[in-house]
């Protein structure tokens, strides 16, 4: 493959594992908080493509940096992982910093 393809093909996986990170992300905040809140980070067109477009650039900039390798992919799915648990746990300390 060359490498606009290779660069065309990231951008795309990035971005469908971006809007998926998105609906995780929701899934997780509505188990852990039961009542009816504004989710920050979900819930409108514009932060589902926030969602894609940050983790397809960010996926790009490790493919840049690090080629296209299986350790690189593994880098890319943890800090994925990682942003997913943090806009979870931002979420649940805003919407129970509320409660109290």
């Amino acid at each position: 493959m060359n490498q606009i393809a290779t660069i065309v093909l990231i951008i795309l996986i990035g971005a469908v594992v971006g809007v998926l990170m998105e609906k995780s992300s929701s899934y997780l905040i509505e188990q852990r908080v039961h009542t009816l809140m504004h989710h920050q980070f979900s819930g409108s067109f514009s932060k589902t493509m926030f969602w894609a477009m940050l983790n397809s650039i960010v996926w790009l900039i490790f493919i840049r940096l690090n080629g296209l390798e299986s350790q690189t992919l593994e880098y890319m799915m943890l800090f994925s992982i990682c942003i997913i648990l943090s806009a979870v746990d931002i979420s649940i300390k805003k919407s129970l910093t509320n409660w109290y």
